[in-house]
């Protein structure tokens, strides 16, 4: 029987060098150029990969340190300390940051996406389509800076689909929303981390389309009506709260069908999608990606002693 002989990657763990990517790019690159030249791999070929095979503990030091170099610049450690004079919420910054990872390891947060992602990947914002689609109408562009700026959308697209019509305006939906559009990073992870219960107001299918990209659990799509069906266990659930390109006609769009979903002079808990937040409000952490977190609709239900009239 042949006996099979430890390999160097076995011993050294060599494997599991990949799995440090994107410090082994920075060390090989311009950035790194200092610690390189620390550790004498800098005319090497391959110096990360030098670095770690034959001095670990010293990989090993150089990572921590850029992990926490890292960790620090994407919390902002340099501009709330010069905003603030101290560290003092840098370091809640850092506590908060803990937590959210902790709950994301326990499942207990639910993204909730807005079009901002979507704006990475090649989407216009909702404010910059409305804007774009009002000029079409020939709509005064200070009339509509001011309604968005007050976060009135439903008020834009009104008076928009009051000129066009609201067969023009779903066909725009169609053609600026069903595009391929890009993956980035961001979108990615959301597959990764992710693995119950995903809230978008956006329509595209970026979201999706992390999905089909090899994620070994399938998803399923529920939304406008459907929010309330009982959720398939054995997939992900991806609510598209306003609807989805694939069916443009169902589209929640106007401020009737907005009032329709939501309720007319205030937020009616007890229709789906404000019954759909509500639940998850009071039950998860809910992380907002790429939300403007304007005093619309969405946000109104999370706040039940705010009414508002809409007419």
């Amino acid at each position: 029987m042949e006996t099979k002989t430890e390999t160097w990657c076995d011993t050294d763990s060599h494997s599991a060098f990949e799995c440090f990517e994107d410090f082994n790019d920075w060390l090989d690159g311009e950035e790194g150029q200092d610690l390189r030249k620390e550790y004498s791999v800098d005319k090497l070929s391959e110096p990360s990969k030098a670095l770690f095979a034959g001095d670990k503990p010293s990989y090993d030091v150089a990572f921590k340190q850029y992990r926490r170099d890292r960790r620090h610049e994407v919390l902002s450690e340099t501009y709330i300390t010069e905003q603030y004079g101290d560290d003092h919420w840098f370091e809640r910054n850092l506590s908060r940051f803990d937590q959210l990872v902790e709950r994301i390891e326990t499942g207990e947060v639910v993204p909730f996406v807005g079009a901002g992602l979507s704006v990475a990947g090649g989407f216009p914002s909702w404010s910059g389509h409305l804007k774009q689609q009002a000029k079409t109408a020939g709509l005064a562009d200070a009339e509509v800076e001011e309604l968005l700026a007050l976060g009135l959308y439903e008020q834009v697209l009104e008076r928009i689909e009051n000129q066009l019509g609201v067969d023009v305006v779903t066909q725009e939906i169609l053609d600026v929303f069903s595009k391929t559009g890009t993956l980035t990073q961001t979108t990615l992870l959301l597959s990764e981390l992710f693995r119950d219960t995903i809230i978008t107001t956006n329509y595209d299918k970026l979201i999706e389309k992390a999905f089909d990209t090899g994620v070994d659990k399938p998803y399923q799509i529920l939304s406008d009506n459907h929010a309330m069906e009982a959720p398939d266990p054995e997939c992900v659930t991806i609510y598209k709260l306003h609807g989805d390109v694939r069916t443009p006609a169902r589209c929640i769009l106007s401020k009737n069908q907005y009032d329709q979903a939501y309720g007319n002079d205030q937020i009616d808990h007890t229709l789906p999608i404000p019954k759909l937040l509500d639940y998850h409000y009071r039950n998860s952490s809910l992380l907002f990606l790429g939300c403007s977190l304007n005093n619309d609709r969405t946000v109104q239900v999370f706040s039940p002693d705010f009414s508002r009239t809409y007419r």
